[in-house]
């Protein structure tokens, strides 16, 4: 049988052997082809299996032109550029992550400096300078917002803010402060502004109102009364203090729950951002790369626009983690006790919640895989592994001579007799892997044990192996859930 009629077996019949034969013919062509346009033998390797599996997903709809060795050898080059692509993508961001430290490093030692004379400095603006300077880098406005605050148009603003940016400069270096407008502008985005202490807003929210209240009945109000009423609002709350101790035991527990849930509802409203603070961070990282392209030709305030966007990344990094943490936190919050000393009652999936959550966190993960298993979404469902464990999937589907209709059908009714999936346990490896120990119950009340990896890759949470729960955690020792 020549090529295409080997294809044609396999795309009607789900002939096993036919492909194999196609993959036995052609695999030194595609290797090579890969090989030399890589230029790795593992990214080449990574080629030929996308190429294969291109192969396989398309043979029903290709057809007979030409030779197969041709239409491999193209699919191969189309191939090869794309994950050269990644791979450059890959390095630029490496390249500009190093870049990024050492800016931060130049900003941090520039601003233990610059710190002490800063204010002093201010004062010596003019009003429209300094306007310009707060508005720019304290309050970290737009130069279309800066104009409409200066009443000039947004250019006019760009170099009003460059040229007060220099004057502070120069009065910085008559105190013998000597640094850069690219830096100077980094050490003022980075560290300028400082969050206020939590709590405050509303005390100076209660103190003003009070005032105002005041003012509003007597039609003034001192700055001695002012300070009057704040010292018998301190008092109150100290009697209500005292008041409280009575009933101790059953306040701190109230509290205690009160407390929690306050956090976890905090936790929840910040953690919403997560996703958007990443797709923020990557869209600023690029606008960074393609600056730094640029970087022999740019103006003064184009450097200034660098500084600031390079800070803002840094910031952005920085509540990321923060973020990364507080998603962690919530998680443990959300998890209740279990009765008995120290025991952490399991995290319960039932298949009524499942919907696609996404892939931040390990949990996610699983929720968004068994909600695609569940609705048959094969690329779904196989979106949620990692590269290594989804060409596994595909080849043990064909080994097993499933097309995909057969498969989604199998997902559908795998998982919908499937009541919950439960987390009885977590193995953290390192922070990009960790092993959950999961218990799958079954609608007829039956069940079973499975130990899934989970590996971090760019960012996203990927399932990688399941294992037999009796035997030891092995790389390599596979057993899987659903064929």
């Amino acid at each position: 049988m020549d090529d295409w009629q080997l294809l044609k077996s396999y795309a009607s019949d789900d002939s096993q052997d036919a492909f194999t034969e196609i993959v036995t013919r052609h695999v030194n062509l595609v290797y090579s082809a890969a090989l030399r346009q890589v230029r790795e033998p593992e990214l080449a390797r990574d080629v030929t299996q996308l190429v294969f599996a291109n192969l396989a997903r398309q043979a029903k709809s290709l057809k007979p032109k030409g030779t197969l060795a041709g239409w491999l050898y193209r699919d191969a080059s189309f191939t090869s550029r794309d994950v050269l692509r990644r791979e450059r993508r890959r390095f630029a961001r490496e390249q500009e992550a190093v870049a990024m430290q050492d800016c931060e490093t130049d900003m941090a030692h520039d601003w233990p400096r610059i710190q002490p004379r800063l204010d002093a400095a201010l004062s010596q603006l003019g009003q429209t300078d300094r306007d310009a300077v707060l508005l720019r880098f304290f309050e970290q406005r737009s130069l279309k917002d800066i104009g409409s605050v200066l009443g000039m148009a947004e250019d006019t603003a760009g170099k009003r803010v460059s040229r007060a940016l220099e004057k502070l400069r120069a009065l910085l270096a008559r105190d013998g402060i000597t640094t850069t407008s690219d830096a100077l502008s980094g050490a003022l985005t980075a560290y300028a502004v400082h969050a206020a202490p939590a709590g405050i807003a509303a005390g100076i929210l209660a103190t003003s109102l009070a005032a105002g209240s005041a003012a509003a009945a007597t039609g003034t109000t001192t700055f001695i009364e002012l300070l009057t009423m704040t010292t018998k609002l301190k008092a109150t709350i100290a009697a209500i203090a005292v008041a409280a101790s009575i009933g101790t035991p059953l306040f701190m527990q109230h509290a205690e729950i009160k407390s929690l849930r306050t956090r976890n509802q905090a936790l929840v409203a910040q953690t919403s951002q997560f996703g958007a603070l990443q797709a923020e961070n990557e869209r600023l990282s690029n606008r960074v790369a393609q600056t730094v392209g640029a970087n022999n030709s740019m103006s003064d305030e184009q450097r200034a626009e660098l500084n600031r966007l390079r800070a803002e990344v840094a910031r952005l990094r920085a509540t990321t983690n923060e973020a990364r943490q507080l998603r962690q936190e919530l998680s443990r919050l959300r998890s209740p006790q279990r009765p008995g000393p120290g025991a952490a009652q399991p995290d319960n999936f039932p298949r009524e919640s499942w919907a696609f959550a996404g892939y931040a966190t390990p949990e996610s993960t699983m929720q968004s895989l068994a909600w695609a298993a569940l609705q048959g979404d094969v690329n779904t469902f196989l979106n949620s592994m990692s590269p290594d464990r989804q060409s596994r999937q595909r080849q043990d589907w064909q080994k097993m001579g499933r097309n995909e209709t057969q498969v989604r059908d199998r997902l559908t009714r795998e998982f919908g007799g499937t009541k919950a999936i439960r987390i009885d346990g977590r193995q953290f490896i390192s922070e990009n892997e960790v092993i959950f120990s999961t218990f799958i119950e079954r609608n007829n009340g039956s069940g079973e044990k499975a130990n899934v990896r989970l590996q971090r890759i760019d960012n996203q949470w990927k399932i990688a192996d399941t294992h037999d729960p009796n035997e030891p955690v092995e790389p390599g020792v596979t057993v899987e859930v659903v064929k």
